[in-house]
């Protein structure tokens, strides 16, 4: 398919697509672009009048059809075709016109500098002979290499954004993988053995700081601490190096020695599913602990309930991760997650023979941060040594209370634990921060109706880009997160609905809508099981064969369609639509969108799940 100067299109959306690899800068693009071809078609219009504008449109499609795939041209088309409705539509000034095009422009450069990427334009422009006209080619296929790059980002597609990642990191040492993995299990090893060697309780959790060891210990725990291999090999996935900083965060390092019992002291805490730190509100920037395992242990098994069921990491090493039924860490295997996002606890593992002696682990720490947020990066690393220094001070005051006060306080340890579950379990940080966003635009606006809408629709996105992403999926997560925002769709429609409800002359259809509608969505929903109901199947996180209990096998997606009925009932309602007529609408184009999507199978890695399993299929997009 030729370019207008000679170059293929083949060829510039490759070229193009080097440079957006990064889903939030694809995404930023996504506002960026439309934001300053509407700035020009605003001044074409103040200037020249609307058929001006309109004819702008018609010609910019005209000259790129030759040239771009159909289905790139026609999502083109219909952006284009907005994009001059609205211009012709609003009011602004001109200066704000000029003023909305040079920040577009520069915002591209700050979404690059942000997720680390150079510009397409850098990569040719003074470079080489006639790079005008490239950059002319470039300019004008702008809206469909954008939509192009959607497809094309790292790990997928632009659905990642909204898909909860596996953020639990997995190694497993081995002499055999080479002198660096045996140097570091030979200094895990000696670490281990040193614990031993001060003969621990067993009826109390053990620590000591990283610095108060031998001074051989100490220099063996600061080998595996400081070590690059280790974080290339834990994080080098999760958080590239060219867009990640990873470094150690010495001042929360310790040596650990679990118990075999629990009784009404901190360490029950342990044994409760708990996220080990309370600043999870920070944005983008993580702080990472890693449990290294320095003895043998198949009696203590550690869980992670949002991760997933029997999600697998470095499975050509040998080691896996199940986040419902737990992985006993045993010498030279190590576990990293986030110390104040992710959910996790320790069990006894039923049926295991009781360890023969301690199990020893390195607690180490790492800060990560993107390049851009070194600043917010350092601030979470310094406050999360401060809070772990504090609570570990009153944890060990605590592990064996023996008056009032020394009770008192083992219960707060306790209690605040459980109260930090609960926010992690059942809303989570990052849904936290967009509620409060979306509050603080409801609030500035002054009106109910932004938050309303910026609140029901979220849970399609969760659907439709886990759907299609379906790898590496924190499976616990995304079901926290679609029951969440499908709950706050229902729940505020329903207050809505009630308001607006005339007692006096009820609206029996509505009602009958509404009960039918989703009584059969429910009923749906109780025949595959939760788990079932949000792609567990799908996702290959649980087995099955195909269900054909009523109403499956007669009613075709009968789940959605009861939704969509459902929606109707509230439409239906007179003071309900004349408040929101595009409320219920839009809610019906979604649902019809992601059946359409659950129909013809369209997701990222082409493969087709059978009874739990991925199996090669068709790959559909």
């Amino acid at each position: 398919m030729g370019g207008l100067f000679g170059m293929e299109w083949q060829t510039l959306a490759a070229d193009f697509r080097k440079f957006h690899k990064h889903p939030l800068n694809v995404a930023l693009h996504l506002v960026t672009t439309p934001a300053a071809v509407y700035a020009i078609s605003f001044l074409v219009f103040t200037y020249l009048g609307s058929p001006a504008a309109m004819g702008m449109h018609a010609a910019w499609l005209a000259i790129i059809l030759p040239s771009t795939p159909l289905k790139l041209w026609l999502a083109s088309a219909a952006a284009h075709a907005l994009i001059c409705a609205a211009a012709i539509a609003t009011t602004m000034t001109t200066l704000s016109a000029t003023v909305l095009f040079a920040a577009s422009y520069f915002a591209q450069d700050v979404a690059h500098f942000a997720t680390c990427e150079l510009t397409f334009q850098s990569s040719y422009q003074g470079k080489q002979d006639g790079w005008m006209w490239t950059l002319l080619e470039h300019t004008l296929h702008l809206v469909p290499l954008c939509f192009d790059a959607c497809w094309h980002t790292e790990n997928g597609s632009l659905a990642t954004i909204f898909v909860q990642r596996q953020q639990v990191a997995t190694h497993k040492l081995s002499a055999a993988n080479g002198p660096e993995e045996k140097e570091l299990l030979q200094a895990v090893e000696h670490v281990g053995n040193w614990a031993v060697q001060q003969n621990p309780r067993t009826d109390v959790t053990t620590h000591w700081w990283w610095h108060g060891l031998s001074a051989e210990a100490t220099e063996k725990f600061a080998f595996v601490a400081r070590s690059q291999y280790l974080r290339d090999a834990l994080f080098g996935k999760l958080y590239p190096s060219q867009t990640h900083v990873v470094e150690p965060l010495e001042g929360m390092n310790e040596l650990y020695v679990a118990c075999k019992t629990y009784n009404a002291n901190s360490d029950t805490v342990f044994y409760r599913n708990h996220v080990d730190g309370p600043y999870g509100i920070f944005p983008f920037v993580h702080v990472y602990r890693s449990m290294i395992a320095a003895t043998p242990n198949e009696q203590i098994e550690t869980i992670f309930p949002l991760s997933g069921r029997q999600v697998r990491h470095n499975t050509d090493k040998g080691f896996t991760l199940g986040g419902y039924d737990g992985v006993a860490l045993t010498t030279g295997e190590m576990i990293s997650f986030d110390f104040h996002r992710e959910l996790h606890r320790i069990a006894h593992v039923q049926g295991a023979k009781e360890n023969e002696g301690h199990r020893v682990c390195l607690k180490v720490h790492f800060l990560i941060y993107p390049r851009f947020l070194g600043p917010l990066g350092r601030l979470l690393g310094r406050m999360s040594v401060h809070y772990n220094q504090n609570f570990r001070s009153l944890f060990l005051a605590t592990l064996e209370p023996d008056h009032p006060i020394a009770k008192f306080m083992a219960f707060q340890v306790v209690f605040w634990t459980a109260a930090m579950y609960r926010l992690e379990m059942h809303l989570g940080w990052t849904n936290l921060i967009y509620l409060l966003c979306a509050t603080a635009v409801s609030l500035a606006a002054r009106s109910y109706s932004v938050f309303f809408c910026l609140t029901s629709f979220v849970h399609y996105a969760v659907y439709a880009s886990t759907y299609h992403q379906r790898t590496n999926v924190a499976f616990g997560a995304f079901k926290r997160d679609a029951l969440l925002f499908k709950t706050l769709a229902l729940v505020q429609a329903g207050v809505q609905f009630l308001f607006r409800f005339d007692y006096s002359q009820p609206d029996i259809i509505a009602l009958a809508l509404l009960a039918g509608g989703f009584g059969l969505a429910g009923l749906a929903a109780s025949r595959l099981g939760v788990d079932r109901t949000y792609f567990g199947w799908e996702l290959g996180v649980i087995s099955g064969d195909y269900v054909a209990k009523f109403p499956y096998g007669v009613i075709p997606h009968p789940m959605i369609l009861g939704g969509v009925i459902g929606w109707l009932g509230f439409h239906k309602l007179d003071g309900f639509r004349e408040a929101f007529p595009a409320y219920v609408p839009v809610h019906i184009a979604l649902y019809l969108c992601h059946a359409l999507q659950e129909h013809f199978a369209i997701h990222s890695n082409g493969k087709l799940a059978a009874s739990g399993s991925a199996v090669e299929g068709k790959k559909v997009k």
